[in-house]
């Protein structure tokens, strides 16, 4: 699944991440589900049996800069806009 994975080594880790999770659940309606055991090898299975759990966000997701300014420059050009690269701004 796409998203971040926060991965705790500790179930004291684990456990003291909670509160953190309801906050940004509340204040900005980012829900992550808790994982723990075989749920997180599904998840995930290159991680260690031995981490505690993991908060996963789905709602994350990672952009790759160069990725992003091609499609922006190929729907632009798409649409006729002119572009002038090395051009002089003021």
């Amino acid at each position: 699944d796409a998203g971040l994975l926060f991965v705790f080594q500790s179930r004291r880790g684990l456990d003291h991440y909670g509160p953190t999770d309801r906050l940004l659940r509340r204040e900005l309606g980012l829900a992550a589900t808790r994982y723990e055991g075989e749920a997180l090898q599904a998840l995930e299975p290159s991680l260690s049996p031995s981490v505690a759990g993991a908060y996963h966000y789905s709602c994350d997701v990672q952009v790759r800069p160069e990725r992003l300014v091609a499609s922006w420059r190929s729907r632009l050009l798409a649409d006729g806009v002119e572009l002038r690269e090395g051009a002089p701004f003021t």
